[in-house]
């Protein structure tokens, strides 16, 4: 189980992605020739998962984006 704390309006909240999207993200990876990263993405596009999970995945996914535009010192552009 992935866990980590999201900041919305100085409200914080948990989003777990559990043990079935993790492999869900895996079979999508393996059958569409995609990282992990790229599965991920493809799910949230395509809407595969329920969508608690979709909030879940999109979360994490802005969360690793941030932290890489950060580390880059540059803007991180919003895609939705």
């Amino acid at each position: 189980m992935i866990r980590f704390l999201c900041s919305e309006s100085s409200t914080h909240r948990r989003v777990g992605i559990g043990k079935t999207t993790i492999e869900t993200i895996e079979r999508l990876a393996l059958e569409t020739g995609l990282s992990l990263w790229g599965a991920i993405g493809e799910g949230i596009q395509r809407q595969l998962l329920a969508g608690r999970t979709v909030v879940a995945l999109k979360a994490f996914r802005d969360l690793i984006q941030d932290g890489r535009a950060m580390l880059a010192g540059t803007p991180r552009r919003t895609t939705g």
